[in-house]
C-alpha cells in the first residue's frame, strides 16, 4: 500500500481494517493533528498564515512528519493537487465558503447553527425518508 506524507494511504489501494490498520490511522491522524496544531499556532487571529513551500517543510517537521522528502513530493503533486481542488469544488457547489458546514443526508448547513435548525433538518429527512 502506498501513502501521502502524512501517512494516509492512497486512494488506490484498498485498506483491510485490521489492528495494524487501526494503528496506522491513528498514528497517522497524531500528525495531522500536530501539523495541524502547528499551522494554527502561527495563524493570525483574522485572515490567513503566509504559508510558502519553505514554511510548510519546517511546520511538518516540527509537527513531526516522519519523511519530509515525501511530504515536499506530495507538495508537488499533480493528483495530490487535482484531489484537493475537485474537494474543493464539490463544497463550493454545497455551498461551503468556510467552516464549519454539516450535511443533513444532501442538505447542508451552513455556519454555526442553533440546535432547532438540525433538529428540523433532520426531521424533514426522516420525514422525506418515510414518504419513498
Amino acid at each position: 500500500m502506498t501513502s501521502t506524507s502524512a501517512g494516509w494511504p492512497s486512494t488506490t489501494s484498498p485498506v483491510t481494517w485490521t489492528p495494524a490498520a487501526e494503528a496506522f490511522f491513528t498514528a497517522a491522524s497524531w500528525i495531522v493533528r500536530a501539523f495541524n496544531e502547528a499551522v494554527y499556532t502561527i495563524a493570525p487571529e483574522r485572515g490567513h498564515a503566509a504559508l510558502p513551500r519553505e514554511r510548510l517543510i519546517q511546520l511538518a517537521g516540527t509537527a513531526g512528519v516522519p519523511d519530509l522528502k515525501k511530504f515536499e513530493a506530495d507538495l508537488d503533486s499533480a493528483e495530490l493537487k487535482n484531489a484537493v481542488a475537485k474537494d474543493a469544488q464539490e463544497a463550493a457547489g454545497l455551498g461551503a465558503t468556510g467552516t464549519p458546514i454539516f450535511l443533513v443526508n444532501d442538505t447542508p448547513i451552513v455556519g454555526a447553527q442553533p440546535l432547532a435548525t438540525f433538529e428540523r433538518a433532520i426531521d424533514d429527512a426522516l420525514k422525506s425518508a418515510r414518504n419513498r
